[in-house]
């Protein structure tokens, strides 16, 4: 006589092998009844993804981001993904900060442009400590990408401006950028591919913000959604 015994785990483990009277990893298994039988199923604590620190998917009109509308730009929410607009005319980029603060991590988000120029920057502050110290990965929606770091009012090219086939261009086409930022390792990466990675221990720790900048034309609105924070 024949037994098939199956192992079913409880929320939050994996079963892991069989032992007593049965051996093997599969979670079914058969015994011959052929004497007296003891049998163990063996589980171990499932294996879970990094620790996220912080996300938002944007779909609350309300949140930690700062929202606000001025003659240089604006900051708001519309259908599930955060906006923000930069105008040529105020000369200088605009930021929305998320108020939080972070030191080691790595960050995941979508960008689009929505509206306006091509000839843009769109970008993830990380580790700001004030308008006078932080770090920013950007891409444009012509293909274009960089990495910069600002201390007081000298800006460090820490990567020039560079064109990737990578990045794709045009306005509501949606970009996935990733940021790791582990100790002095800092690299940018763009739907799957890695574009920069430099080294550089300036900073440690601080906010984070997504920026816009037009460059050509009148303005730049772009939008953004499905962020997350982890523990690298």
């Amino acid at each position: 006589m024949s037994v098939t015994l199956t192992a079913t785990a409880n929320s939050g483990y994996t079963f892991a092998y069989w032992s007593g009277s049965a051996t093997g990893t599969d979670t079914t298994t058969t015994i011959t009844m052929d004497s007296d039988k003891s049998v163990t199923a063996n589980f171990e604590a499932a294996q879970t993804g990094p620790a996220v620190l912080f996300s938002d998917d944007f779909s609350q009109d309300t949140g930690v981001w700062d929202i606000f509308s001025d003659a240089d730009g604006e900051a708001f929410y519309e259908n599930g993904w955060l906006h923000v607009i930069n105008y040529i005319a105020a000369g200088h980029s605009t930021a929305s900060h998320a108020n939080q603060n972070f030191t080691d991590f790595i960050l995941e988000v979508d960008m689009k442009l929505v509206a306006g120029t091509t000839d843009n920057w769109q970008s993830v502050v990380f580790r700001y400590g004030g308008a006078d110290a932080y770090y920013s990965a950007e891409i444009s929606a012509d293909g274009f990408y960089e990495m910069q770091l600002w201390v007081g009012e000298t800006l460090h090219q820490l990567v020039s401006p560079t064109s990737s086939s990578y990045i794709h261009q045009g306005q509501d086409v949606v970009n996935s950028v990733r940021i790791e930022c582990v100790g002095n390792r800092l690299s940018l990466s763009v739907n799957g591919h890695l574009l920069a990675e430099v080294f550089d221990d300036t900073l440690t720790s601080g906010n984070i913000a997504f920026e816009v900048d037009s460059i050509g034309g009148t303005f730049s609105e772009v939008a953004f959604d499905n962020l997350v924070v982890t523990e690298p």
